[in-house]
C-alpha cells in the first residue's frame, strides 16, 4: 500500500492501515538480514518518520494516546541513531568533495573522510550483536500493531485531519519566517541601506518567493554563520517541520495529483537543501575541531587551508540558505487558513468526484 490516502471517504481507517503497513515494512527491514545493515537502519528511520507525521496529522484526535505511540517510536528510532548518523556524515563528506575540487581541499576532506569511517566502525563496534538488537526492535513494533488497529476517532473524511494537518503547516511556516527574520537582523549591512534595499524588494518582488530571495541575498551574503547561533538552530528546526509537510502532502496527493505532487517534490527538494546545510555544519565544526585537535603538529600552511576550506564551507552554506529561503516563501506564502481552505476544496472536488463514478 502506497504512503496515500486512496479515498476521500473512511480516513481514519486508511490511516490506521497506514501505520499499520509502515511498521510492518520496517519490521522487515530490520529482520532483513541478506541487506546492507545501513540501508536497512536508514529504510526502518524512514518509516519511523512517516508513521509520526500520521500521528501529527491526527493528533488532536487522538488526546492523551498520541504521547504514547510517540514516546515508544522516539525512544526507538534513538537506538538506531548514532549508527546513521555516523553513515550520514561519512556519506556527506564524500558528496561535498565535488564543489571543492583544490589539492589541499580535497587533502583536508580526504582525512577527515578517513576519520569518519573510523567513526563508523566505532559506532559498530559498540553494537556486536546487532542483527539481535533490530531484530529485538522488530518484535517491539510488532507488539504495538493492536494498540494502533483499537485508536478510535470521533470525526472521520477530512475534519479528522484538518486541525493536525493545519497546525503543522503553520508551525513550517512560522519557522520559515522565524529563519528568514534572523538572517536579515544578522546581517552587517548599514540599516539605512537595508531599508533602502527592502523598499526597492518590495516594488520588484513578483511573489513573496522573490521576496524572500531578494532579502535572503541582502541578508545573508554578510551574515556570519556560527555554528551554534539561533538561526542555525531555526533552520534544523524548520527542515523537520517541512519534512513533516512533505509527508502530509504525500497523503493527499489523490485530492488532486497535477498540484499536489509538485508540492511534494518541491517539499522534498527544500528538504534535501536544508539537510545539505546542516550537514555542512556538522562538516565544518568536526573539521575546526580535528585541527585543533592536532594543530600543535600543523604546519602555518595547513592551518590557512583548514580556514579557507570553514569559508568555503560558510559560502556553499549562504548558498543553501539562500535557495532555502527562496524556495520556501513560495511554499508557505499562503496563511494557515487560505492554504487549509484551498487544500479542503481540493478534497471536497475530489470527494465528489468519487461519489460520481460510484
Amino acid at each position: 500500500m502506497k504512503f496515500q490516502i486512496k479515498e476521500p471517504q473512511c480516513t481514519g481507517k486508511q490511516l490506521r492501515q497506514i501505520i499499520i503497513n509502515c511498521l510492518a515494512d520496517a519490521t522487515a527491514q530490520l529482520c532483513d538480514q541478506h541487506t546492507n545493515v545501513h540501508a536497512r537502519i536508514h529504510e526502518t528511520r524512514k518509516r519511523f518518520k512517516e508513521v509520526r507525521s500520521v500521528l501529527l496529522l491526527i493528533r488532536p484526535a487522538l488526546g492523551q494516546a498520541y504521547q504514547k505511540e510517540s514516546q515508544w517510536i522516539t525512544t526507538t528510532a534513538r537506538q538506531l541513531a548514532s549508527l546513521r548518523d555516523a553513515k550520514a556524515m561519512l556519506e556527506a563528506c564524500d558528496s561535498i568533495k565535488k564543489y571543492f575540487s583544490r589539492p589541499a581541499e580535497q587533502e583536508i576532506l580526504s582525512e577527515l573522510s578517513l576519520e569518519l569511517e573510523n567513526n563508523l566502525d566505532l559506532a559498530l563496534a559498540r553494537h556486536p550483536e546487532l542483527d539481535r538488537e533490530l531484530a529485538k526492535i522488530g518484535k517491539v513494533k510488532r507488539n504495538s500493531r493492536s494498540r494502533i488497529m483499537s485508536l478510535t476517532f470521533e470525526k472521520d473524511d477530512f475534519e479528522l485531519i484538518k486541525p493536525g494537518y493545519q497546525q503543522c503547516y503553520r508551525r513550517g511556516r512560522s519557522l520559515y519566517h522565524t529563519c528568514l527574520s534572523s538572517h536579515l537582523k544578522a546581517s552587517h549591512t548599514n540599516a539605512s541601506h537595508l531599508k533602502g534595499r527592502r523598499k526597492i524588494i518590495s516594488q520588484e518582488a513578483v511573489d513573496p518567493g522573490e521576496t524572500a530571495l531578494k532579502a535572503a541575498e541582502v541578508a545573508i551574503n554578510h551574515a556570519p554563520l556560527k555554528p551554534g547561533s539561533p538561526s542555525q538552530a531555526d533552520f534544523h528546526r524548520w527542515r523537520k517541520w517541512v519534512k513533516v509537510h512533505g509527508c502530509h502532502t504525500q497523503l493527499l496527493n489523490n485530492a488532486w495529483p497535477a498540484e499536489l505532487k509538485g508540492r511534494e517534490e518541491a517539499l522534498k527538494q527544500l528538504g534535501i537543501i536544508l539537510g545539505d546545510d546542516h550537514d555542512l555544519l556538522v562538516l565544518g565544526k568536526l573539521t575546526k575541531d580535528r585541527y585543533n585537535t592536532s594543530k600543535a603538529k600543523a604546519t602555518p600552511g595547513y592551518k590557512k587551508e583548514v580556514k579557507t576550506l570553514i569559508k568555503l564551507f560558510g559560502k556553499r552554506r549562504r548558498q543553501l540558505q539562500t535557495e532555502a529561503l527562496s524556495l520556501g516563501g513560495r511554499l508557505y506564502a499562503e496563511k494557515p487558513n487560505a492554504h487549509l481552505a484551498r487544500i479542503e476544496a481540493y478534497w471536497q472536488s475530489w470527494r465528489e468526484d468519487s461519489g460520481q463514478m460510484h
